[in-house]
C-alpha cells in the first residue's frame, strides 16, 4: 500500500466522520447498497449460485428467479436476517458474546444438513453440520499441496472463543492502517480455530462488520472477485506475513469509505454494470423463466403436500356437510384444462404422462376447489374455498403469496397454511348461522 493511498483512505474517513451523522435519506441509500453487496459477495465468496440481480430482487423486492436450489434461496435470505441483526447490536453497543456468535452461525445456515468431507487419510466421507454448535471433530484441510492444514482441537475451542471474543470487544485503533491490522488479525485469529463446521468464513466476515460498525465505520465488503486474491492473503497470514492481508482489508475500506461519502454527498450508488446487471436479470425474469422439470419439482414439493393435508383437516367439517367435494383444475395457455378428482390422480398424471415437463410449461395454474353442499341447518346452502396456484416465468403465486418454485414445505409450514383455510371456512359458516 502506497503513502498516496493510505492518504486518500485517511481524506476519505475524515470526510466519513464529518458527514455523521447520516441523513435519513443517506443511511438507507447506503444500508441498501452495502447490505446487498455484503449478502451477495458473503455467500457467493462460499459458492452460493444467486447472481447479484437474482440477489437484488431476492433482498429489496422478495422475488425469487433463475434455476437454484432452496439451499441457495435459504442462506442469502439468513444472511440478510443476520446482517440486519449485526448492524442492531452495533448501533446499540452490544457486547457480543460467545452465544451471540454461535446464534449468528444458527441463522446463516438454518437447519441440520450432511456436508461431503473426507478423512485426515483423504477417504471420502459425510459428517452431520449442526449449525450454531462449535465442533466435535477436527474440521483440518488439504492444502493444494496435499499437506494436512490443522485448525484449533475440538476441545481447545471454548477457551480460544473466549479469547477472540474478548479481542472482538476491544474498539478500534483511531488511523486507517492500524484499523486494517486489528480487522486482519481477527479475521486470521478466528479462522484458524474454525469454530464450526460450516459457515466459518461468512461468521468472520459478520463479525468484522459489527466492529466497524460498531465504532462507527462503514461495513466493508469482500467481494467474490478478488476471492484468489483474498485467500492467497490468508494464506500469507498462515506463514505470520500479514502485509497482503492488510492491505487487502485496507482496499475493501476504501470502496466502503467511497460509498460512503458519496451518500453523505447525496450522489448516485450506482456502479457502471448495475445497469447491465438488471438488463440481463429483466431478460431472464421475462423471457427465460424457470425449467418445466422446475414446475414438477414445485408441485411435489409443494402443491400436493399441501393438499393432502388440506383434505385430511377439512375432514373435521364432516359433521355439517350432507356433501362436500374436491377437485382441482390445471390450466393450460391454449384455453383447455385438465380435473383431477384426488391427489392421487393428479400425482399418477406426473408420473405417468410422457413429457410431462413439456406439458407443464404451456401450463399457467392450477386450482384447488373445495365445495360444501347442503348444510345440515340450511339445506340449499353452499360454500366454496379456493386455492389459486398461478405460474409466472419465474415464481409461483399463491393466493396473492409470491412462491420460488424452489419452495418446499416443511411440515409447520403446512400446518399453518391449511390452519388459514380452515378459518376461512370456518367464518363462511359462523356467517351462516347468525
Amino acid at each position: 500500500m502506497t503513502p498516496e493511498t493510505l492518504q486518500q483512505i485517511d481524506t476519505q474517513l475524515a470526510a466519513w466522520k464529518a458527514g455523521q451523522p447520516l441523513s435519513e435519506s443517506a443511511r438507507k441509500q447506503l444500508h441498501s447498497k452495502q447490505d446487498l453487496l455484503w449478502s451477495y459477495n458473503s455467500n457467493h465468496l462460499e459458492g452460493n449460485t444467486l447472481s447479484y440481480g437474482e440477489t437484488e430482487l431476492l433482498l429489496i423486492h422478495g422475488e425469487v428467479t433463475g434455476n437454484h436450489s432452496a439451499r441457495d434461496v435459504d442462506e442469502m435470505r439468513a444472511h440478510h436476517v443476520a446482517v440486519t441483526m449485526i448492524r442492531h447490536w452495533a448501533q446499540e453497543d452490544r457486547e457480543i458474546t460467545e452465544a451471540d456468535i454461535r446464534n449468528i452461525n444458527q441463522i446463516l445456515l438454518k437447519e441440520p444438513f450432511t456436508k461431503e468431507t473426507a478423512t485426515e487419510e483423504g477417504i471420502p466421507a459425510s459428517r452431520l453440520i449442526t449449525p450454531g454448535v462449535y465442533k466435535r471433530e477436527p474440521n483440518h484441510v488439504k492444502t493444494a499441496s496435499g499437506e494436512l492444514f490443522r485448525f484449533a482441537e475440538p476441545l481447545e475451542v471454548p477457551a480460544k472463543m473466549e479469547i477472540f471474543t474478548q479481542h472482538l470487544r476491544e474498539p478500534l485503533p483511531d488511523n486507517v492502517f492500524d484499523i486494517a491490522a486489528r480487522l486482519a488479525h481477527l479475521h486470521h485469529e478466528f479462522i484458524l480455530i474454525h469454530p464450526f463446521d460450516d459457515g466459518n468464513g461468512r461468521t468472520i466476515r459478520l463479525l468484522l462488520n459489527y466492529v466497524l460498525v460498531r465504532d462507527g465505520l462503514p461495513a466493508i465488503v469482500i467481494k467474490s472477485a478478488d476471492k484468489a486474491q483474498y485467500l492467497q492473503a490468508l494464506r500469507l497470514a498462515d506463514a505470520k506475513e500479514y502485509e497482503a492481508l492488510v492491505d487487502f482489508l485496507l482496499n475493501c475500506m476504501k470502496y466502503a469509505l467511497d460509498l460512503g461519502v458519496k451518500a453523505i454527498n447525496g450522489e448516485s450508488l450506482e456502479e457502471p454494470n448495475d445497469v447491465e446487471m438488471k438488463i440481463a436479470l429483466l431478460k431472464q425474469r421475462l423471457v427465460t423463466g424457470v425449467s418445466p422439470e422446475k414446475r414438477v419439482q414445485f408441485f411435489r414439493n409443494y402443491i400436493i403436500p399441501f393438499w393432502k393435508q388440506l383434505i385430511i383437516k377439512f375432514s373435521l367439517f364432516d359433521d355439517f356437510f350432507e356433501k362436500n367435494t374436491h377437485d382441482f383444475r390445471l390450466n393450460f395457455s391454449n384455453d383447455t384444462c385438465k380435473y383431477f378428482k384426488t391427489t392421487e390422480e393428479l400425482e399418477n398424471f406426473l408420473i405417468s404422462t410422457e413429457n410431462i415437463s413439456d406439458l407443464l410449461k404451456n401450463s399457467y395454474g392450477i386450482i384447488s376447489t373445495y365445495s360444501i353442499n347442503f348444510l345440515r341447518k340450511y339445506s340449499k346452502s353452499r360454500i366454496i374455498t379456493t386455492t389459486d396456484f398461478t405460474f409466472e416465468p419465474s415464481y409461483v403465486v399463491m393466493d396473492k403469496h409470491q412462491l420460488s418454485y424452489s419452495s418446499t414445505l416443511t411440515q409447520e409450514e403446512v400446518e399453518k397454511l391449511v390452519s388459514i383455510k380452515l378459518k376461512e371456512v370456518l367464518m363462511k359458516i359462523e356467517n351462516y348461522d347468525r
